[in-house]
């Protein structure tokens, strides 16, 4: 019942140690090597003999052990495949002793979104602390994810560590887990442009572009990876990264991965909010008595662009990638679709800028739109800059059903809007602004 709805879901997993499951599984020649054998009198290497199937129970004790992790690792799986990834926090905690063994847990969670493992030791007051932060996370969930119902959850990928992030190698090496398209493998690469799909040449010397296989983000409708473009020098052959170092986007979802409106949708929002950006800069510039102030206050929208691969890997054959330039520096987020908001930098006059913004995109839209879920990077000489917005438009019985649907699932109406001012105060800023 609850999979074809859009509740949200948390599930909390707490152990004391490794599962012990594997003592009652047999082997593949149906002796379970993991029990006592009670024929056996005393002790063995300190410990009770065992049933043995002979030699090969060396081998067969540790592939049930594997065995019964894998089970564990693809149930957790599964329920990401049933309710949807946007709409399932799932978080395993060992609580035991320093030295027990928890890699199923880790395991349990890994390459997983919206997953999270603690080790708490025996301190019953850290599992109070967990339990409450892991609670927390409902109501995040609740307001910020949108609905997948009807959509499928694309194999997971293997993640790569985070510090990886900012390592953009010079040499692009297939064998070094790219995924590279040059030549005939690249249709083409496109931006937006007027709220039109423009083509747009590649970098200086480049012919293609570069993707790392392994991701090292992931968002409520998308993973994050690496990217470069690409040359190939003329002596040696070797590809070579050309241009700034880029952060590739893909899909969740296999259907959405096969449908170029989605990335487009994606683009068109943040040009949209590249334009209404536009407008707040001229007006702060106004406003502000130093050009300290007003560069530190100025908001930019990461440009994207959409190249079209061809790719076997995909069940088409082709997809759409959506890149952007990486962002340099300490990532952080404003406020949310659902109303929530941050003070991530700690300076009430720089934090309140987005929330401004926000409001700022409402009225300068004439009560039609909402730019919020504001997150980027920020510096006293660039002010502020943001990637993957969500626009709330408000209801208006000219966009029909149709219209509706082609819009992102993030995309909260009326409600999001509602949500936003609900906890926004308006300062003097907000006023001066209109």
């Amino acid at each position: 019942e609850d999979a074809s709805s859009a509740v949200q879901m948390q599930v909390f997993f707490i152990s004391d140690g490794a599962p012990s499951d594997h003592t009652f599984e047999r082997c593949e020649h149906g002796v379970a090597v993991w029990e006592e054998d009670p024929s056996f009198k005393g002790i063995f290497r300190g410990h009770a003999r065992l049933y043995s199937c002979g030699e090969t129970a060396r081998e067969c004790r540790p592939a049930i052990v594997r065995r019964v992790r894998d089970e564990c690792c693809k149930a957790v799986k599964r329920l990401f495949e049933k309710f949807g990834v946007d709409r399932l926090h799932f978080h395993t905690v060992g609580f035991g002793p320093a030295q027990e063994e928890f890699q199923v847990l880790q395991d349990m969670v890994a390459n997983l979104p919206r997953c999270s493992f603690q080790k708490l030791g025996l301190s019953a007051n850290l599992l109070t602390s967990a339990l409450s932060s892991l609670t927390s996370t409902v109501t995040q969930m609740r307001t910020e994810g949108g609905s997948s119902r009807g959509l499928t959850l694309r194999a997971a990928r293997p993640r790569e560590d985070a510090a990886a992030f900012h390592q953009q190698p010079r040499y692009i090496n297939p064998h070094d887990n790219w995924d590279i398209y040059t030549g005939d493998r690249l249709v083409s690469k496109q931006t937006i442009v007027d709220d039109k799909l423009v083509d747009q040449p590649l970098e200086a010397n480049g012919t293609g572009v570069a993707v790392k296989h392994s991701y090292f983000a992931q968002g409520a409708e998308r993973v994050a990876f690496r990217c470069t473009e690409v040359g190939v020098q003329a002596e040696s052959r070797e590809v070579v990264a050309v241009g700034f170092p880029l952060v590739a986007k893909e899909t969740l979802y296999e259907e959405q991965l096969l449908n170029a409106r989605f990335h487009k949708n994606m683009a068109r929002a943040q040009a949209r909010g590249q334009r209404l950006a536009k407008n707040f800069n001229a007006r702060m510039q106004c406003l502000m008595d130093s050009k300290e102030k007003q560069d530190e206050r100025m908001i930019h929208f990461a440009p994207c662009s959409i190249y079209e691969v061809l790719d076997d890997d995909y069940t088409a054959g082709h997809a759409w990638i959506l890149a952007e330039p990486m962002l340099e520096g300490q990532f952080h987020k404003w406020n949310n679709n659902g109303g929530k908001l941050h003070t991530p930098i700690g300076d009430p006059a720089i934090d309140e800028i987005p929330q401004v913004f926000s409001h700022f995109t409402w009225s300068v839209t004439d009560s039609k739109e909402l730019v919020c879920d504001l997150q980027g990077v920020w510096n006293r000489f660039d002010g502020f800059t943001f990637t993957d917005p969500v626009i709330h438009f408000a209801s208006n019985p000219h966009h029909n059903h149709r219209r509706r649907r082609g819009r992102r699932r993030t995309d909260k109406g009326d409600a999001g809007i509602k949500a936003y001012f609900e906890t926004h105060r308006c300062s003097e800023l907000c006023r001066q602004l209109g």
